[in-house]
């Protein structure tokens, strides 16, 4: 019992997995490369058949992308991707692309300068009050 314990903990933690709030892809992606080490050890320990790592990999790579901040999931589920190492390389290059943003736009902003009036008109003001 208390094996199928550690592995039922294990999937429970696939449920809640998410990517901090400055953790960066490589590093959320690190944590769940150990989560799936230890499934597949537990796996192979309970005598389980080879054939779960491919259900536990699918639903390892459904929760990593839900897990991730969303401005960079939303691009990962666009795309599709089958693994895990695919959903990275999709979210590392969302990740790289939004720290390059700012920095670009900063660049290609210029001031405005004010127009330049050349000989104002004074302007005219009509009093006539008729009773």
């Amino acid at each position: 019992f208390g094996e199928q314990q550690k592995y039922a903990d294990l999937m429970i933690e696939i449920t809640k997995l998410s990517q901090g709030e400055k953790e960066k892809i490589r590093d959320y992606h690190a944590r769940v490369l150990e989560l799936r080490r230890k499934l597949d050890a537990q796996i192979r320990k309970e005598g389980l058949a080879d054939g779960l790592m491919n259900g536990v990999d699918n639903l390892l790579c459904k929760h990593f992308i839900l897990g991730m901040k969303p401005e960079i999931r939303q691009r990962v589920k666009y795309d599709r991707p089958a693994t895990i190492e695919q959903a990275k390389e999709i979210a590392r290059r969302q990740e790289e692309g939004m720290e390059e943003e700012p920095k670009e736009i900063v660049a290609k902003v210029e001031p405005t300068p004010a127009p330049l009036v050349q000989n104002p008109q004074p302007l005219s003001v009509s009093t006539n009050i008729s009773p």
